[in-house]
C-alpha cells in the first residue's frame, strides 16, 4: 500500500513503517512484562505460587522473587497451608463416612474408626466376647492380627463370625502382599468353620513362599479333617506338597520335617504315621531305620526319594523291604505307644496284605 501511494519515495516509506512497527512492539513488550512481573508479584503474596532459587531459571522471575521475598508473611501462609491440609483432612474423612453409612450404618462407619484408631481404649469394647461384628468391619478385624495384643480376641471375635466371612477370611489370606503375620493366624480361624471352599483355599496355602503359612495350613488341614471326616484330600496334591517341602533348603529341618509328617498324616493312617515319626527321632539307629522302611512301603518311590535325605541319613544298603504290616508291629514293640490310638493301628494291620513291596529297590 505504501509502495501504490508514493512510488517514488517506496524506500523511505517502508523504512518509516518499520522504525514505527519496532516501536509499537517496544511499547507492547514493556506493557507485557509488567503485566507478567505485577501477576507474579499477586501470586507470591497470596501463596498461590511457591518458588525457590533451585526450581527458578529466568531471569525476570529470579529478580522479582528476590523483591517480593521479604514481603511475605510467612507465618500467615504456613497457616493456610495447614487450614488447607485440615479441611482436606476432613472432608476425606466425611466422605469415607458417607460410603460407609450408605451400606452399613454410622456403627459400622465408629466400628472402624475405633478399630484403625490404635488406641486400645477403642478398640477392646470391640473384641469382648459375643461381640457382633459387622461385615463391613472385617477387613479392619484382620488388620488387628499382625498386633500381638490384639490376636486372641480378634481370632476368637473373627471365629465368632462363621461362614459370613469365609469369602473374606480366604481373599485376606490367599493375598501374597499381606502381612505374614497376618497370614499366619488366618489358618487357624478357616480351620474352625470349615467346608470344602476353606479346605481348598488351606491345600493352596501348603505351596506359600512363607514356611510359616505353610506349617499354619498343614496344622489347619489336621484339625478341619479331624472336625469334618467326610472332608477328602487329594493323595497327589498332599504328595506334591511333600515334595515341594522337602526340596526347601532353609535351615529349620525340625520343624518341615514335623510339617511332612503332618502332610503324610492327612493322608495315610495318622497315628501309625506320627508313630513312624517318633521313631525317625530316635537315637537308635536300628528303630530309625524301622521308621524309614515303614514310609518307604506307603509312600510312592518319589514321595520317600524327596523326603528321605530329609528325615534321616540311614542307609538302605543290603537290606530287603519287608511288608508294613511287619514293620508295624516292630513299630509296636519298640516305640513308646502313649497317646496312639493303638486299636486303630491294630486295625490296620489286620487290613494290610502280608505281601512285600514289589517297586523296584533302584528306583533311588
Amino acid at each position: 500500500l505504501v509502495v501504490a501511494l508514493a512510488p517514488n519515495h517506496a524506500d523511505s516509506a517502508l523504512f518509516g513503517v518499520a522504525a514505527l512497527a519496532a516501536i509499537t512492539s517496544l511499547f507492547v513488550c514493556s506493557r507485557l512484562h509488567r503485566g507478567y512481573v505485577d501477576a507474579l508479584v499477586d501470586s507470591l503474596r497470596a501463596g498461590v505460587v511457591k518458588l525457590s532459587s533451585e526450581t527458578v531459571v529466568d531471569r525476570t522471575t529470579m529478580h522479582t522473587l528476590s523483591q517480593t521475598a521479604t514481603a511475605i508473611d510467612r507465618e500467615k501462609l504456613l497457616r493456610d497451608i495447614e487450614e488447607m491440609r485440615l479441611r482436606h483432612a476432613k472432608e476425606a474423612l466425611e466422605a469415607a463416612k458417607s460410603e460407609v453409612a450408605k451400606s452399613g450404618g454410622d456403627q459400622a462407619v465408629d466400628t472402624i474408626l475405633d478399630l484403625r484408631s490404635g488406641d486400645p481404649e477403642r478398640i477392646r469394647p470391640h473384641l469382648a466376647p459375643g461381640t457382633t461384628l459387622d461385615l463391613h468391619c472385617v477387613s479392619h478385624m484382620i488388620e488387628l492380627l499382625a498386633h500381638e495384643h490384639y490376636v486372641a480376641e480378634a481370632i476368637s471375635t473373627l471365629g465368632n463370625c462363621g461362614e459370613r466371612i469365609t469369602g473374606q477370611l480366604l481373599d485376606a489370606f490367599a493375598d501374597r502382599k499381606m502381612s505374614p503375620s497376618i497370614r499366619r493366624h488366618l489358618p487357624r480361624i478357616l480351620s474352625t468353620i470349615g467346608g470344602e471352599r476353606v479346605l481348598q483355599g488351606l491345600v493352596q496355602g501348603l505351596g506359600d513362599a512363607e514356611s510359616v503359612v505353610r506349617y499354619k495350613s498343614g496344622s489347619a488341614l489336621t484339625q478341619l479333617t479331624k472336625n469334618d471326616t467326610s472332608l477328602r484330600i487329594s493323595r497327589e496334591l498332599i504328595f506334591e506338597a511333600v515334595c515341594q517341602e522337602a526340596a526347601y533348603t532353609a535351615p529349620e529341618v525340625k520343624p518341615r520335617r514335623a510339617h511332612i509328617a503332618q502332610l503324610l498324616s492327612l493322608v495315610l493312617d495318622r497315628d501309625t504315621i506320627e508313630l513312624a515319626f517318633r521313631a525317625l527321632s530316635d537315637q537308635d539307629e536300628s528303630l530309625r531305620g524301622v521308621g524309614l522302611e515303614y514310609l518307604e512301603n506307603v509312600v510312592p518311590a518319589e514321595v520317600y526319594k524327596a523326603v528321605r535325605p530329609l528325615v534321616d541319613e540311614f542307609s538302605r544298603a543290603h537290606r530287603t523291604v519287608r511288608p508294613a504290616k511287619e514293620v508295624v508291629v516292630d513299630l509296636l514293640n519298640s516305640v513308646d505307644t502313649q497317646g496312639i490310638d493303638l486299636a486303630a493301628i491294630r486295625a490296620f494291620v489286620q487290613s494290610e496284605p502280608n505281601t512285600p513291596d514289589t517297586r523296584d529297590e533302584d528306583a533311588e
